[in-house]
């Protein structure tokens, strides 16, 4: 997935409904992994009314992918029919894939 360069660029995936998860999954490109040090993740049930679920901190070491270092954010028995992945500066959003997994029933 890749997103032009941009003030806050941002990608959000829409169920179409709400749906419960326990975690998401990101992927990021091993090659440029600096681009996602300032990335947050948000949820939502109706399109507003966001929560934030992950805020990465630009101090820390960058989440990898295919490595085996996804970032990966546990959330369980959480719903939601949108999720936002948003950078707080100016750069290029690009992650190799992101993963939403259901363990509980």
């Amino acid at each position: 997935m890749h997103i032009d360069r941009d003030d806050s660029a941002w990608l959000q995936l829409d169920f179409g409904h709400p749906v419960a998860y326990d975690e998401i999954l990101v992927f990021n490109r091993l090659n440029i992994p600096y681009m996602a040090r300032t990335l947050v993740d948000d949820i939502s049930v109706a399109g507003e009314g966001w929560h934030r679920i992950h805020t990465s901190n630009p101090d820390e070491p960058i989440f990898g992918g295919t490595d085996g270092n996804p970032l990966r954010i546990v959330t369980p028995g959480y719903q939601t029919r949108f999720i936002r992945f948003q950078l707080l500066e100016k750069e290029y959003l690009h992650f190799v894939a992101v993963e939403v997994y259901r363990y509980s029933h």
